[in-house]
């Protein structure tokens, strides 16, 4: 399945991954991490599919000084 992470379009290893999938695929933490899918914040990653021509926004919060 082809979707689009922050502009890159990609591949998916599986065609029905959850975001909580993805975010492991990408190997992305989840604290301080926010996804919104076609314009739309997710809150419940477990439940939430990826579909084809997807467009993911993923915001990982920084912290330092």
């Amino acid at each position: 399945m082809i979707i689009k992470i922050n502009n890159e379009v990609l591949e998916t290893p599986s065609e029905n991954m959850t975001l909580r999938e993805m975010l492991a695929w990408c190997a992305v933490k989840e604290a301080g991490t926010a996804i919104a899918v076609n314009d739309r914040l997710v809150s419940r990653w477990d439940v939430e599919k990826l579909t084809e021509n997807d467009n993911v926004t993923l915001i990982s919060a920084a912290f330092g000084g």
